[in-house]
């Protein structure tokens, strides 16, 4: 069974955009604050957007960095690896620090240079795969919102499978949240 802890776990911003809001207005809460704004890794993890949804922000990295889970050009609101109740199992999400603020805010479409990056880890702790999301310059795949994807060993090395770009594994399962542009 999973858990909310681990639903919000695994998935920060759709817990974000979808429950927080529902709860947090319904106690007077602040949304923000309720999905524990200590991000790991620097970055501005507590920033804020003043209620600002939508497109725009700053361009992120637009790759893969090797440093990304000491580097201030990524956060992650994952303490520690969790369960996603998805295909990737048990999981720890890192995201460039140019989306920190739209993690607390409406229905968002990510800047150009945007990278996710999901750790995978097996049943010992140890990362087993680690898949990337890079968002392109607009035109990329518009059909698919420009996300281009790639997974990588736990040595960093970029895997022959699947292979990069848009596979169509990867499209079909982030096509299902296009309210957090494919991020879930």
């Amino acid at each position: 069974m999973i858990s909310w802890t681990n639903l919000v776990a695994a998935y920060p911003i759709a817990f974000a955009l979808c429950v927080a809001p529902l709860v947090c207005t319904a106690c007077g809460a602040d949304a923000g604050a309720s999905i524990g704004n200590s991000g790991a890794g620097g970055g501005s993890a507590g920033a804020s957007t003043g209620g600002q949804s939508g497109s725009g922000g700053a361009v992120g990295v637009g790759e893969f960095r090797s440093d990304y889970k000491t580097s201030a050009s990524f956060f992650t609101r994952m303490s520690t690896p969790a369960d996603s109740g998805s295909v990737h199992g048990v999981v720890r999400i890192w995201y460039s620090s140019n989306v920190a603020a739209l993690a607390t805010s409406g229905p968002f479409v990510v800047p150009e240079g945007t990278v996710a990056i999901k750790d995978e880890y097996d049943s010992s702790g140890a990362v087993l795969v680690k898949v990337v999301m890079i968002k392109k310059a607009s035109g990329y795949d518009a059909t698919h919102h420009d996300w281009y994807y790639e997974a990588r060993g736990p040595d960093d090395s970029l895997a022959a499978n699947p292979v990069p770009g848009t596979p169509s594994l990867c499209v079909s399962c982030h096509s299902g949240a296009p309210d957090t542009d494919y991020l879930q």
